[in-house]
């Protein structure tokens, strides 16, 4: 019987970890994603392409998106978890074609990263 209420006790701790660490924060990174997007000047309706996926090394999300009007760059969103030094635990960084970081005062990109 004892063994059995650890067992179970074990399984729900790994479960609600699971559901925090998954569900729970790509909800966060999504909510984060659109406020930062209103705030640069673009919106959800506007994107031709997203991609979510969960970074592990750095633990938190990374949401990939090439806006509709400004096809020739591509926009990396990085959301972190906890306390960071950016507004709104988000960092954005332009990409483009070749996959080279854009020097945002350098180039003309409709939506720069805000500081």
């Amino acid at each position: 019987m004892k063994n059995r209420m650890w067992l179970l006790i074990v399984f729900a701790i790994i479960l609600s970890y699971m559901i925090y660490f998954f569900p729970v924060q790509r909800y966060f990174a999504e909510t984060a994603f659109k406020n930062y997007i209103l705030l640069q000047g673009a919106s959800t309706d506007n994107i031709y392409y997203k991609k979510t996926y969960k970074d592990y090394k750095q633990d938190g999300y990374c949401i990939d998106v090439v806006y509709s009007d400004d096809l020739e760059y591509r926009y990396a969103y990085k959301y972190f978890v906890g306390k960071t030094p950016y507004k709104y635990n988000i960092l954005c960084i332009v990409y483009d074609k070749q996959n080279v970081g854009v020097n945002v005062g350098a180039k003309k990109v409709k939506y720069p990263p805000i500081k």
